[in-house]
């Protein structure tokens, strides 16, 4: 399935459609297996982001929250907030008081998202300080899942402090995020995910107490 849908043939979207036909199989609605719930929301996210209705925004929140209810992990996590605060600023939200729940919601997940990355980020210095003598491809390969892990975890954590407002944590944990990529599109990726964030909470976070304000 992941592969279909980012084959993006014969184009984008029926590349996303064919890819949720075939995760229809595997009974995602009721599945409790945190994959397959996973990649349900992701199809769901980018369906909606190519303009194919707010009925896969509905979808989308629905399987990352209950991905992240499933697993307690930041990356479910912080896409469950970034949807509340996509769905505070669609129809899907009819009045201020359904934004504003929205948008208190979408922080209290960041908390704890907070929380989460600095438990993983513990788990990989733990493991950075110790040595595996003797299996050293072992150890290679563990240290670059490491690698890559630190730089989501950090830039998943820029994100929840820039959406909480809390700048002198975001700009601390963008620039260890971005010393700890090993790639350009990688930056690119955080920058671009919490540009559309900034935008978001530019038009909405006025509803907030006290107000989000950008620096």
């Amino acid at each position: 399935m992941l592969a279909t849908y980012k084959a993006k043939q014969p184009n984008h979207v029926g590349a996303l459609n064919e890819a949720r036909k075939l995760l229809e199989v595997l009974g995602p609605q009721d599945s409790n297996d945190p994959e397959t719930v996973g990649l349900a929301g992701a199809i769901e996210k980018r369906l909606f982001d190519e303009g194919q209705g707010l009925e896969h925004l509905k979808a989308a929140i629905w399987f990352y929250a209950r991905g992240y209810y499933l697993r307690n992990d930041w990356y479910n996590a912080i896409n469950f907030a970034y949807l509340l605060n996509l769905r505070a600023d669609s129809a899907l939200d009819k009045t201020d008081s359904e934004r504003i729940a929205d948008l208190v919601w979408a922080n209290r997940i960041r908390s704890e998202v907070i929380e989460l990355c600095a438990r993983d980020l513990a788990e990989i210095s733990e493991r950075e300080a110790r040595q595996v003598g003797g299996m050293e491809k072992l150890e290679s390969e563990l240290k670059a899942r490491d690698r890559e892990q630190k730089f989501w975890c950090l830039a998943t954590a820029a994100e929840a402090n820039f959406g909480l407002g809390d700048f002198v944590r975001y700009t601390r944990a963008h620039a260890d995020a971005v010393a700890a990529s090993h790639a350009t599109w990688m930056v690119e990726s955080m920058d671009g995910q919490i540009d559309r964030l900034k935008t978001l909470l530019t038009r909405r976070g006025h509803l907030l107490g006290p107000p989000w304000r950008a620096q």
